[in-house]
């Protein structure tokens, strides 16, 4: 009896990741009234413990406010030398400067795009304070609207639209929001 090499090791399937963040200015508040942590602090926390759980999934991110405000250059499964360092490039004066308002279409497009990108499966993870602000809220909904439509539209299209899974995460305190 020799050593034998092992040729039955099973694959996992990859998909892709998606994480989608909100990036609106209320996300610096503390996490809870009197935590010296901000919301912030938790969506970027989560974000990098999710990517770390999911070696061989290939992942990319988008923060969202008004408009995309930043964004992964790729889906990728190297976490440690792409995605981190971009992930914390996005300061907390970042956010401040680019972050107003927030325009929850922006983080329906950021999904698309993110995903779009050939036709494996895939999940969209959206992480927000659940906060929509603006200056017109019937035109926030209306684009919310559209964005809906446009992303069902697209993910048909592609043949993505039973491929694709989507998950919205509260962050925060929902009795002070």
């Amino acid at each position: 009896p020799g050593w034998q090499r092992r040729q039955d090791i099973p694959e996992k399937a990859a998909i892709k990741v998606a994480v989608v963040v909100d990036g609106s200015a209320s996300t610096l508040a503390p996490i809870r009234r009197g935590s010296d942590e901000s919301r912030w602090d938790v969506i970027k926390s989560s974000v990098h413990q999710v990517f770390k759980k999911l070696p061989y999934d290939r992942k990319g991110f988008a923060v969202f406010a008004s408009r995309i405000i930043a964004r992964s250059g790729v889906m990728t499964t190297d976490y440690e030398r792409i995605l981190k360092p971009e992930l914390d490039d996005i300061s907390e004066w970042f956010i401040a400067d680019v972050g107003q308002k927030t325009h929850f279409a922006f983080a329906l497009k950021g999904c698309y795009a993110l995903l779009a990108v050939d036709d494996t499966e895939g999940v969209c993870i959206i992480l927000s304070d659940g906060e929509q602000q603006g200056y017109d809220v019937a035109e926030l909904e209306a684009d919310l609207a559209a964005s809906i439509k446009e992303l069902k539209a697209g993910l048909y299209d592609k043949g993505l639209s039973t491929k694709v899974k989507f998950y919205i995460v509260p962050v925060g305190d929902p009795n002070e929001a």
